[in-house]
């Protein structure tokens, strides 16, 4: 409890926080989801990335997107506000559909990318019959 007390913090003092250290089964916590939704809400309206302003990364992504078929449909699960990534991909010719759990953070995305489908949904519970 300790170490998600302290993440908690770190979020509202904008750091990113990393989902990849969470303990196996965290995502069933019910308390976990809605402390994660509240706090990407919270902050959604000053969230920025600049996953692209590093170049081995942006030179990493574009590389993925260019082994994808022309006009391949792409799923950005856990997209947030979707940009840089939904920017890109769009750029790129991609179909994207995004998800996230943050109602504000897809207010954001929907605003920014009206041609993009967007779900409200915790990612581990997507269910989807499209292939991407």
């Amino acid at each position: 409890m300790r170490d998600l007390v302290l993440e908690l913090g770190d979020v509202y003092q904008g750091k990113h926080p990393n989902p990849a250290l969470l303990p196996p089964g965290s995502s069933d916590w019910s308390l976990l989801r809605q402390l994660n939704r509240q706090a990407y809400d919270k902050l959604s309206s000053s969230y920025q990335e600049a996953y692209f302003k590093n170049p081995l990364l942006a030179q990493a992504f574009d590389g993925w997107l260019e082994r994808l078929p022309p006009g391949a449909r792409v799923l950005d699960a856990g997209c947030g506000h979707g940009d840089p990534v939904i920017t890109r991909m769009l750029e790129k010719g991609m179909q994207v559909t995004g998800a996230d759990q943050s109602p504000a953070m897809l207010k954001r995305a929907r605003e920014q990318f009206p041609q993009v489908t967007f779900h409200n949904a915790f990612i581990p519970e997507l269910d989807f019959t499209a292939e991407f």
